[in-house]
């Protein structure tokens, strides 16, 4: 693991005769100095692996989380898709998703929503419903007491 730009080994076999110097002094400043502004080396292909390591294994850690979380080659990377854009996307409607068919994913048309609105509140034909669903939904049945 490299040290911070502008690191100095710090002295250690001090004696108690030993005076405390100017270049001591000098050492013990840069020393602070290159750890509060000192470039880092992150790792981003560190996974996290528990709660507990150094600076720059955790800074590492969390470049890895943005990075997978992103799924880009870089975590400084730009996302692909923002926050915000998700945000207006939520609820658009209209063409912003499909009707759910037998042969793609999509979302609940409005009569199906009306029937299962109608039998949540009591109301409908529970056993044509679920055959309803049953036809619409190749090799997904729902299973009718």
């Amino acid at each position: 693991m490299s040290t911070p730009q502008g690191w100095q080994t710090p002295k250690t076999d001090w004696d108690s005769k030993d005076p405390v110097g100017v270049s001591d002094l000098n050492r013990m400043e840069g020393n602070l100095l290159a750890i509060e502004t000192g470039e880092r080396t992150l790792d981003p292909e560190q996974a996290p692996s528990s709660n507990t390591g150094t600076l720059r294994q955790i800074l590492s850690w969390f470049a890895n989380r943005i990075k997978a979380i992103m799924g880009t080659a870089n975590w400084w990377d730009a996302p692909p898709v923002t926050l915000k854009a998700t945000k207006e996307h939520i609820g658009a409607g209209g063409t912003a998703h499909a009707a759910v068919t037998t042969e793609e994913a999509g979302f609940m048309s409005a009569a199906d929503k009306a029937t299962l609105d109608s039998l949540a509140a009591g109301g409908g034909d529970y056993a044509q419903a679920v055959a309803t669903v049953n036809s619409k939904r190749a090799g997904y049945a729902v299973y009718a007491p």
